[in-house]
């Protein structure tokens, strides 16, 4: 199911040449990469050790971060709440879709 979902991803973004999308576990991906995004959508595992680690990094690599499950799960929302406090970043939480944590760092220049 998920090689059959990256690619169909991967087609349906295929016009779109400002987007690179990238499958990676993340604790690989952080250590390898230290360049700035405009945007990083985090769906990964649900604990709150794992949520912050790569929420930590991408809050201070991209403009924008996007979490998703901060109503599904509380420690996904927990992390965000925690990251905008520690960083005094403004923390949007969209509740449909079983919620969406907005975290916005105006001073990532991309």
């Amino acid at each position: 199911f998920k090689e059959n979902h990256i690619n169909i991803t991967k087609d349906n973004l295929k016009d779109f040449y400002n987007i690179n999308l990238i499958q990676s576990d993340y604790r690989e991906f952080i250590s390898k990469h230290n360049q700035l995004y405009d945007l990083i959508h985090i769906d990964i595992i649900h604990t709150y050790e794992d949520t912050y680690i790569c929420g930590e990094w991408s809050v201070n690599h991209a403009k924008l971060t996007v979490f998703h499950d901060t109503e599904s799960f509380p420690d996904v929302k927990n992390v965000c709440l925690d990251l905008s406090k520690k960083y005094k970043l403004p923390f949007l939480n969209y509740k449909p879709s079983h919620g969406l944590g907005i975290i916005y760092n105006g001073t990532i220049n991309t």
